[in-house]
């Protein structure tokens, strides 16, 4: 008889906030001009699920890929008020960004 893996919190609370952050910027584009063309691509979150390193793809050719990062990490805070209704947890996670090539 094969055992179940074991119960990973942190990899199932990463894709919930993968797929609400996703929906938060598909639906309500940030004012920043440099932060709006981006895909979440992955969310991995520390064992104490306080800290989402957010992995996003900048799909503008033209637009540097640094300062899309920097913008999103500028609007971080609002994308944590926004996220904060849509979570089930006491912690809100702090959100990190990364590129993903």
């Amino acid at each position: 008889m094969r055992r179940k893996q074991p119960f990973n919190r942190p990899d199932r609370f990463g894709q919930h906030v993968q797929r609400e952050l996703a929906n938060i910027l598909l639906k309500g584009p940030l004012r920043d001009p440099e932060a709006r063309p981006v895909t979440v691509t992955h969310v991995g979150m520390s064992k104490d699920l306080r800290i989402a390193n957010v992995h996003v793809q900048v799909h503008s050719e033209t637009q540097d890929k640094t300062k899309a990062i920097e913008a999103l990490q500028r609007a971080a805070g609002y994308l944590q008020r926004k996220l904060a209704p849509r979570l089930s947890s006491r912690n809100l996670p702090e959100l990190r960004f990364y590129l993903d090539e």
